[in-house]
């Protein structure tokens, strides 16, 4: 799965975020780690709305 419908045709837009994310302007927030096995939980935290950033799921 490519994150643009025509992956050999990148978005501008797309461009522009990775390259913030390689000069380090833009960072994501990684608000909890969960093994898979507790994906259920990671699930209803964010759910839960007492969560912030993104949520990692650890295979």
């Amino acid at each position: 799965m490519d994150h643009v419908h025509t992956p050999d045709l990148p978005c501008p837009h797309s461009v522009q975020l990775f390259n913030w994310i390689i000069d380090g302007k833009l960072k994501a927030h990684i608000g909890g780690t969960y093994p898979l096995a507790n994906a259920a939980r990671a699930h209803a935290d964010m759910e839960s709305g007492e969560t912030t950033g993104k949520l990692l799921l650890i295979p």
